[in-house]
């Protein structure tokens, strides 16, 4: 079974077309989770045929294994970023509507106190 402090860095999977005779092909290249003792992140590591990464526990099934477990976790990280936007959506649009209903009322406010200084002038000048 492969280390679980290294990672898929890199995955290529070479197809070829019917009429090629070489078989299919991939390549691998494993980072190194944490830093070095200056605290630099590990630069990954070299490139392994798909014959060293077999060897060394890297077979295609526990690559692509490891490519989903590190997709799904994006997946859910980017649904609960999801719903906390929704949230902050929502909210905001509850401020615009309470926005909206104060801006009216100030709105009919104004227009009564114009009305009502409208009247007081008229009547001043009769």
């Amino acid at each position: 079974m492969a280390n679980p402090s290294y990672y898929v860095e890199e995955f290529l999977y070479r197809g070829r077309r019917s009429d090629d005779k070489r078989p299919t092909a991939w390549h691998v290249i494993l980072g190194l989770e944490g830093a070095d003792p200056a605290g630099r992140p590990h630069p990954p590591l070299p490139i392994m045929s798909s014959e060293q990464a077999v060897a060394s526990g890297w077979d295609v099934p526990a690559i692509l294994s490891a490519i989903n477990r590190e997709t799904l976790a994006e997946l859910e990280a980017s649904r609960a970023e999801g719903a906390q936007l929704r949230k902050t959506i929502d909210s905001l649009n509850s401020a615009i509507g309470a926005a909206e209903q104060k801006t009216a009322a100030l709105s009919e406010a104004n227009d009564k106190l114009l009305a009502d200084l409208a009247a007081a002038s008229s009547g001043a000048e009769t």
